[in-house]
């Protein structure tokens, strides 16, 4: 009875007053539509007919099989790929893809010949260019060659016939293949919206912010001398923390709700079908949630000084989860470590029907920093106490 008293008490106060609404309720659903329509373009997937891209060719190999290096860069099948531009030396092809009057640059250096026949690995030099799709397509194409005639190399080595120029080295791609296939990832694959990683995202950073009104709630009554007088009746300082935190747990609750529901309904956001598993990783969130705050109440003296803390580290968070943008590199790796990035793809998993282990990997992340947390903050209340 005392417990459902102090968590009815601390949701009466909280939803009177403005900054609850308009944090909690409010400035999400601006968030999610501002981010979401401003940065469509950059999660919008369209297929793209694929150019030849423009390869400028040193052919500096004169052996037994420059012929049929030629003929296979200027094949008909290939002309689909790659159109190839020949220079005479290495420093021409180079600078022509820095200065973008080539779209790829390639190298046969002297002597390929004889590393062929003699059973040697053999390799091309390839200079990338600007457009990361023509690189991909020109790489895959004119790499076919080095592949399939180190193959066949390898297969006359092995049954004895030894190392030798053969016809089936002529630089034309076997019957029926292609070293680049042309196809649609959208079929294969469902991927989610600007809006729907925006709500993901959002969803679980106003979730840890809701702790940090829980954290800021706990340190003004601390530096107010509220728990002096609570500590003259006959309650608890653990039935106290218990229902502050239940109170501020059941309003995150109910925040995620009208979250989901909400963005649902007036933007169109497609939150999947796995219920269940959704409101199991909204649980673990605010547990989490509420776990650091009431870690950040007992280290940290004033209400201001708890708002900076958890501040900081919800934004750092929701940076390297990929919260505010799509980040890469070492920022995304060290997103790993966080518990946003793991709550964040788990909601993002649940909206397209990801594979059950990979979802529940993530979920079971999820739940160890969770219980890390809660156990911390457990330890730490035991051993300073609410004062």
């Amino acid at each position: 009875m005392r417990l459902w008293t102090v968590m009815r008490t601390e949701i009466v106060r909280m939803t009177r007053t403005r900054a609850f609404y308009f944090v909690l309720f409010l400035l999400p659903f601006t968030l999610i539509l501002i981010l979401g329509n401003a940065l469509e373009d950059a999660f919008s997937q369209e297929d793209r007919t694929i150019e030849p891209a423009r390869v400028s060719v040193v052919l500096a190999d004169g052996g037994a099989l420059a012929s049929g290096i030629r003929s296979f860069l200027d094949n008909k099948d290939m002309a689909r790929y790659v159109t190839p531009a020949y220079v005479g030396t290495r420093e021409e092809a180079e600078a022509s893809v820095r200065a973008g009057d080539a779209d790829f640059g390639l190298v046969v250096p002297a002597g390929f010949s004889e590393s062929v026949l003699q059973g040697k690995p053999a390799e091309w030099e390839m200079m990338h260019g600007r457009d990361r799709l023509k690189n991909m397509t020109a790489e895959n194409a004119l790499g076919a060659f080095v592949r399939q005639t180190n193959a066949m190399q390898a297969i006359r080595i092995a049954m004895g016939g030894g190392p030798t120029a053969s016809a089936g080295m002529t630089g034309t791609a076997p019957a029926g293949d292609t070293p680049v296939r042309i196809g649609s990832l959208n079929k294969e694959a469902k991927s989610v919206s600007a809006l729907q990683y925006y709500a993901a995202a959002e969803l679980i950073m106003f979730l840890l912010y809701a702790g940090m009104l829980a954290a800021n709630s706990l340190a003004r009554e601390k530096a107010g001398h509220t728990l002096e007088r609570l500590a003259a009746m006959p309650v608890s300082s653990s039935t106290v923390i218990a229902g502050k935190m239940l109170g501020q747990g059941l309003l995150a609750l109910l925040q995620a709700a009208v979250i989901i529901g909400g963005t649902a309904w007036l933007y169109g956001v497609d939150w999947g079908n796995r219920w269940g598993l959704l409101a199991l990783v909204v649980v673990i969130a605010v547990i989490a949630s509420m776990s650091m705050a009431l870690l950040v109440s007992l280290l940290v003296k004033s209400g201001r000084a708890a708002i900076a803390a958890f501040q900081t580290v919800i934004i750092v968070m929701t940076l390297l989860s990929g919260g505010f943008t799509q980040i890469h590199g070492f920022l995304e790796r060290a997103g790993h470590f966080t518990f946003s990035y793991w709550a964040t793809d788990s909601v993002m998993r649940i909206m397209t029907g990801s594979e059950l282990e990979p979802l529940l990997g993530g979920i079971g992340i999820m739940a160890a920093i969770g219980a890390t947390l809660l156990a911390v903050s457990i330890g730490v209340f035991r051993k300073v106490g609410y004062r």
